[in-house]
């Protein structure tokens, strides 16, 4: 679904009471105040959907020049594990992206949480 289909999902919801220009206004200004929020440092959390965050790690375009200061520690790194490995859920599955995968170089994931 895109939003596009959202937006006519909702029309389609509403019963066509509310014009087609007017929710297309209220998902983009919707869209627009949670990027604001996520882009200040904000977190956004919707009860029922979910929470959204934004992560220094996620983006390599939010990479700053001192590299040392964009990579996770490793200590942060052993804090998130033992935080994922608290789930009840049997299943878990971890994204590493960009400078994480130091951390599984150096064995951490292997040796601390096996």
């Amino acid at each position: 679904m895109n939003k596009s289909d959202l937006i006519r999902e909702v029309h389609k919801r509403m019963n066509k009471k509310i014009a087609l220009k007017d929710i297309d206004a209220l998902v983009n200004s919707l869209f627009e105040v949670m990027s604001e929020k996520l882009k200040s440092g904000e977190e956004v959390q919707l009860d029922d959907f979910g929470t959204f965050a934004s992560c220094q790690y996620c983006q390599v375009s939010r990479q700053s020049e001192n590299k040392a200061a964009f990579d996770m520690t490793v200590e942060t790194a052993d804090k998130s594990l033992d935080l994922v490995f608290r789930s009840p859920n049997q299943a878990i599955k971890i994204e590493f992206q960009g400078g994480e995968l130091q951390v599984i170089a150096s064995g951490l994931l292997r040796q601390e949480h096996q």
